[in-house]
């Protein structure tokens, strides 16, 4: 992906690319039994030490809100390989706000403008009210569902 912006910043948030210096970070981010409840749940520490390296692969921005790093969201490719896949993971702290909207739409944008030749989807657990609203707020339709970790999957485009 491009080397374009390296930052993004909309009214609340500033979206800075991952780092390594961000580990630390992401595995606090991805212990978090909130976060993880649609996401398979939460990891043993040696499975997200193990994959700990694919945050770096794609393009990843962290978001900054009133105190450092609340989330990550980010862009890559999608397991059926013929798309990006727009995701997304915020401290709970966070949530309610309409940040997950926020950040998101900035990184849509980025899309828009600097990957336009890319489809973007999204993929959540049918159960995940909140984010299907996330989803349908940005301009997402449900395309199809899929059986994925035992639970029904909807995917999402724009």
């Amino acid at each position: 992906m491009g080397q374009a912006e390296t930052s993004l910043q909309t009214d609340r948030l500033v979206l800075r690319r991952l780092s390594f210096w961000d580990g630390a970070f992401v595995l606090r981010l991805v212990s978090q039994p909130k976060t993880r409840r649609y996401l398979g749940g939460v990891q043993p520490f040696f499975q997200r030490m193990r994959h700990l390296p694919r945050y770096w692969d794609g393009l990843v921005f962290r978001c900054v809100w009133q105190r450092p790093r609340i989330c990550f969201v980010s862009l890559s490719q999608h397991i059926d390989g013929e798309a990006l896949e727009l995701s997304y993971q915020f401290l709970p702290a966070s949530w309610g706000q309409g940040l997950a909207t926020e950040a998101c739409g900035a990184v849509l944008s980025y899309a828009d403008q600097y990957l336009s030749d890319q489809k973007v989807i999204a993929e959540t657990q049918i159960a995940n009210g909140v984010s299907i609203r996330v989803l349908q707020k940005l301009g997402f339709k449900e395309k199809t569902r899929v059986s994925r970790h035992g639970a029904e999957h909807g995917i999402y485009q724009r």
